[in-house]
């Protein structure tokens, strides 16, 4: 059984989810489903379109994160984790 942080979160997110699982509400931003989107379109989430819709894997947006802690580090802003 595995009792990891992502234990109960699907491995294909819609756009509000993908918001969820980033905390992005939880930050204060005012419009999180917009602020995914717009990661997928700046290249930082890789996604795709099914039938129409928006997604993108657990996987996609675990790098994603990564990619961000990443940057920070680069910029001298850490934070422990």
């Amino acid at each position: 059984m595995s009792t990891t942080a992502t234990q109960g979160w699907p491995m294909v997110f819609s756009k509000e989810d993908a918001a969820r699982y980033l905390n992005l509400d939880g930050l204060g931003c005012p419009d999180p489903a917009a602020t995914v989107e717009r990661l997928g379109k700046q290249g930082m989430l890789a996604h795709f379109v099914v039938a129409g819709r928006w997604a993108c894997t657990r996987a996609d947006l675990d790098a994603c994160i990564e990619g961000m802690r990443a940057a920070q580090r680069r910029k001298g802003r850490t934070h422990a984790t």
